[in-house]
C-alpha cells in the first residue's frame, strides 16, 4: 500500500517518482529507504543501465568495483554500467536515497519482483523452490540486473534444467487423499 514497495529480507523500500512511462524510458526515478543494517540483498550489475544514487539522509557505503566509498547527506554515487556493486546502511538510523536508473528498461517490474522475493524468503517454505523463483527473476530480467562473474547462458541453463527437473517431479507426484483411488498411467 501508500505506494512504497518493501523488502522485508533486504530492508529496503522504495517509492517510485518517475515512471519509465513518464520519462518515455530514458530513466526511472525511486526513493530509497534503508533501514539501520538494510542492504541490497547480493552483489550485482546492470548490463545495459548507469545507476546514480543521490543520498539525502545517513550514512550509506558503496561498493562499486573495487572501490569502497562511504556516502553522507549530499554525496552522489554513480555506478557505470556492467559495473558490480553492492550498498548498504551503514548509519544507525535509517537511510535515504534518490535514484536513478538509464535508461529505465523494465527496472520498476525488477523492484516489485525482487520484494516479492524476499518476502516469500523471509516467510520460509521450500528453499528449493525459492531457489527456482530466484533463477526465474534472473532469467526474465537478465538485461536489467545480473549475478557478478555467471554468464546469463549459464543462468538461463540452470534455470532451464531446474524448471524441467521440477515439473518431472510435480507429475510424479501422486497425492491420494481419502476416499480417491490412484491408479498407474495406462501403456
Amino acid at each position: 500500500g501508500n505506494g512504497w514497495i518493501s523488502n522485508p529480507l533486504s530492508g529496503e523500500a522504495v517509492r517510485i517518482l518517475e515512471s519509465a512511462s513518464e520519462t518515455g524510458g530514458e530513466r526511472l526515478t525511486f526513493e530509497l529507504r534503508l533501514r539501520a543494517g538494510g542492504k541490497v540483498p547480493s552483489g550485482h550489475i546492470h548490463p545495459h543501465q548507469v545507476e546514480t544514487f543521490t543520498v539525502l539522509d545517513g550514512q550509506m557505503r558503496f561498493r562499486r568495483g573495487l572501490r569502497v566509498l562511504h556516502a553522507g547527506p549530499g554525496a552522489i554515487v554513480e555506478v557505470p554500467l556492467g559495473t558490480f556493486h553492492t550498498f548498504l546502511n551503514e548509519g544507525s538510523g535509517p537511510a535515504r536515497a534518490v535514484v536513478q536508473s538509464r535508461p529505465a528498461l523494465r527496472m520498476e517490474e525488477v523492484l516489485v519482483r525482487g520484494a516479492e522475493l524476499g518476502r516469500t524468503r523471509v516467510a520460509g517454505g521450500s528453499r528449493a523452490r525459492w531457489f527456482l523463483e530466484a533463477l526465474s527473476f534472473l532469467t526474465e530480467y537478465r538485461n536489467e540486473v545480473a549475478a557478478p562473474a555467471v554468464p546469463v547462458w549459464v543462468v538461463v541453463s540452470v534455470a532451464n534444467v531446474a524448471a524441467a527437473i521440477a515439473a518431472a517431479i510435480h507429475r510424479a507426484t501422486v497425492r491420494v487423499g481419502p476416499g480417491s483411488r490412484a491408479s498407474a498411467p495406462e501403456r
